[in-house]
């Protein structure tokens, strides 16, 4: 869609997910934030100087590891239904362990247990992947509220919701009320569509599509 208007698109993955090398054991906090910085160096680089980011859900998260050196870069910011807290996020994450050690009728195991082992320094299996204790308690530390608000000159925030008019939730709408207190430009919206991110099978919002095509043709 996109690319038929002209604008380039890079889409990625970070050290150890998707088609990226490496083994998830070893994946940090540190260790995405430096792709980070190997991208925009990149697109530096190749002179694309005007920069659209589209962040969804954890990856929200990681927009507040963008150095500020890179802000002036930064056209537009478009979050899809973006976690605000890490340590929530985490939390989820663990609770799927909790329930699988339920299922296999094991016992004793509590997300307090899980946690003191991450803050000792010992990886966690979950779901298959050994969780680094550097990955999950440098995601834990992060809010998105943290963002710097020069990089969120130009906003825009997508909710997905169940029903016309249904208003961006209070969680929400607190964390974009307070970074446009401190200087930020977030619209917000909602849409009404499923919740992709979490389906089995591959889910289209082709409206989503739609809206975040326009935002950043604007």
């Amino acid at each position: 869609m996109l690319a038929e208007q002209n604008v380039s698109v890079l889409l990625f993955d970070y050290f150890a997910t998707g088609d990226s090398e490496g083994d998830f054991a070893d994946a940090t906090w540190d260790t995405w934030v430096r792709d980070i910085d190997v991208i925009f160096d990149y697109l530096l680089d190749k002179e694309i100087e005007n920069i659209n980011i589209l962040a969804l859900r954890m990856g929200a998260l990681l927009t507040t590891a963008i150095r500020e050196k890179y802000h002036q870069n930064i056209n537009k910011v478009i979050y899809w239904q973006p976690f605000m807290n890490g340590e929530l996020l985490m939390t989820q994450f663990y609770r799927l362990k909790l329930a699988a050690d339920m299922l296999g009728q094991e016992s004793g195991l509590t997300l307090k247990h899980i946690k003191s082992q991450l803050q000792e320094g010992q990886h966690v299996e979950i779901s298959g992947y050994s969780l680094n204790p550097e990955l999950a308690n440098g995601i834990s530390k992060v809010r998105l509220q943290d963002t710097s608000p020069a990089m969120l000159k130009n906003a825009n925030w997508i909710e997905l919701v169940n029903a016309e008019e249904k208003p961006v939730p209070p969680g929400s709408q607190r964390v974009i009320d307070l970074l446009n207190e401190q200087g930020a430009n977030i619209k917000a919206d909602t849409i009404v569509g499923p919740q992709f991110w979490s389906a089995v099978e591959l889910v289209d919002v082709p409206y989503l599509h739609e809206v975040t095509e326009r935002l950043i043709l604007q």
